[in-house]
């Protein structure tokens, strides 16, 4: 968050997003990191990632109609995934 914050960003550590199915807000979802409110940061400290971890990465920009994230591994190495989504609303909502 240290070194995103020196390069100017705008970061929110636990940002809790709204959660919709179809137009209703049915929950919230936590975030690690909120970057300059449209990437979505997930940050793993695991010896590698699965792919249930960029499942849940999906799941939650799916939900949350965010459409850039980031799962981070600080593991044995440090990987990346970047996940982009592309939502169309109802047709009644366009």
């Amino acid at each position: 968050m240290i070194e995103v914050k020196k390069c100017a960003y705008e970061v929110i550590a636990e940002y809790y997003t709204p959660l919709y199915y179809e137009t209703h807000v049915i929950g919230q979802g936590r975030v690690d990191l909120f970057v300059d409110n449209k990437v979505m940061v997930e940050l793993k400290t695991l010896k590698e990632l699965s792919k249930a971890d960029e499942i849940q990465l999906v799941s939650y920009l799916n939900a949350s109609r965010i459409k850039v994230g980031l799962l981070i591994n600080f593991g044995q190495t440090v990987t990346i995934k970047r996940k982009f989504r592309d939502y169309l609303l109802p047709k009644e909502n366009r």
